[in-house]
């Protein structure tokens, strides 16, 4: 079978929320008896990286971490993974890159290379948070109308969807939540949908829209 290799570096804020939310996706793959290599906190570098894509049968590659147009960035934003990836390392698989920028260039790079499917984003992928809540990332309502439908497209491949199902399955619930916010009595609900409505223009899909894990 082949394995989920999830990256979560929580090195600031932003990817310390990644880090929690993600826990979602490892418990459903643990549940669906899927094997798990979960690159974690200082873990996340491109040498552990490299050697888990080298040595194991990866399928479905989660990618948590700040990003840019032709990289990803793990612990401490060193970059992991980026055009210099060798094909070998990275063919057959989905990947989904929950970062800024990795749909505009990298993930064409990467389906060239043999990626199947690269679910991204070619814009800043953004999520606005509770103050006060920060030190409680799950229970953070504001943030989990960002993470909830992003989480979606991990969910929706780890259960047997293709890749164009959990693409459309996440832009179907942030379109709901940008109704939402829009909606919200409360401001800083309301300031947040213009945020909701670029990572919904942002969000593609590359490669096979058939694609399964």
């Amino acid at each position: 079978m082949a394995y989920l290799l999830i990256t979560r570096p929580n090195h600031d804020l932003a990817t310390t929320y990644l880090y929690v939310w993600s826990q979602e996706i490892i418990s459903l793959a643990k549940a669906k008896g899927i094997a798990i290599i979960d690159l974690e906190k200082e873990k996340v570098t491109r040498l552990s990286l490299e050697e888990y894509l080298a040595n194991k049968r990866v399928g479905f590659v989660f990618m948590n971490g700040h990003g840019s147009e032709d990289r990803i960035g793990g612990y401490l934003d060193e970059t992991i993974i980026d055009e210099s990836t060798k094909p070998e390392l990275v063919k057959s698989s989905i990947i989904y890159a929950r970062s800024c920028n990795a749909g505009k260039k990298l993930g064409v790079v990467l389906v060239n290379k043999g990626v199947r499917a690269f679910i991204g984003y070619k814009t800043n992928f953004s999520f606005h948070f509770t103050v006060g809540s920060t030190t409680r990332p799950k229970e953070d309502r504001l943030a989990a109308k960002f993470l909830m439908p992003s989480n979606i497209v991990g969910s929706t491949l780890l259960k047997g969807g293709t890749a164009e199902e959990a693409h459309q399955r996440s832009k179907k619930l942030m379109t709901q939540n940008l109704y939402s916010l829009l909606s919200s009595t409360d401001k800083t609900f309301k300031d947040a949908a213009p945020a909701m409505y670029y990572n919904i223009m942002g969000q593609v899909l590359i490669g096979d829209p058939t694609a399964k894990i």
